[in-house]
């Protein structure tokens, strides 16, 4: 993850990876998997799914993501920016 967050240019590299190793946020994750994947609600604002039924589940800016449906990642993206 501390790769993926140089790689993407974090200038707070150091934070980020103290708390990676830290697990600052694990107990937040367990919690708000175990609602998306069994009581919900999904811990995402206008989400239009109520529950993650499986894995992987994208969801940008609460709107499904589904490669078979939208194509790639980035025309997605772009196109709920565009409706914005």
């Amino acid at each position: 993850m501390g790769q993926l967050a140089a790689a993407a240019g974090v200038t707070n590299l150091e934070e980020i990876q103290a708390c990676i190793e830290d697990e600052t946020f694990a107990n937040w994750v367990s919690q708000a998997t175990a609602r998306a994947m069994s009581t919900g609600p999904v811990p995402v604002r206008n989400s239009e799914i109520p529950l993650v039924l499986g894995t992987p589940a994208v969801l940008v800016n609460g709107k499904e993501y589904q490669p078979q449906t939208h194509g790639d990642l980035a025309s997605f993206v772009a196109s709920l920016e565009e409706s914005e």
